[in-house]
């Protein structure tokens, strides 16, 4: 028994893009180049990122890989990182593989994480960690990556 699964093609799969998400990533940290970044949103638009939080503050018998979505009152506690210049960033990871996420970790698609970071008031934005590089976005470039049309 199988089962078959199209490939879908990827958004910067012609010939004069054809970056991974984490070159874009190391790019746009080198670079600041606007087109890095809007290659990077519709890479990462139809993915999920990985979040370090404070396993002590998950509901109580949660089980690894389980779906859950939260009440209105349940509070995580995410794992704050701290910009050069002082300023306190959610942070995201691309793989699961990164120290980051030693303690645990929840997944989160894209957007919903972006618009959760808007939500949040304590926070300038977040600190998106690849492979090899990372980058910070603040408020408005979230918003503008939120503006962007699904790929």
């Amino acid at each position: 028994m199988f089962n078959f699964l199209k490939r879908k093609k990827s958004p910067t799969s012609d010939s004069s893009n054809n970056r991974d998400l984490e070159q874009v990533i190391l790019d746009f940290a080198q670079h600041n180049r606007v087109e890095d970044f809007q290659v990077m949103c519709q890479l990462l638009n139809d993915r999920q990122v990985h979040l370090p939080v404070d396993v002590d503050s998950l509901p109580k018998g949660l089980v690894s890989g389980e779906k859950i979505t939260l009440k209105s009152a349940a509070e995580i506690n995410l794992k704050i990182v701290t910009s050069p210049d002082g300023h306190s960033l959610a942070a995201a990871t691309t793989t699961d593989s990164s120290e980051m996420l030693n303690d645990g970790y929840l997944v989160m698609d894209w957007p919903d994480f972006l618009k959760m970071v808007l939500k949040l008031k304590e926070l300038f934005g977040c600190l998106i960690q690849g492979s090899n590089s990372w980058i910070i976005l603040d408020k408005e470039k979230i918003k503008y990556a939120l503006s962007r049309p699904a790929a």
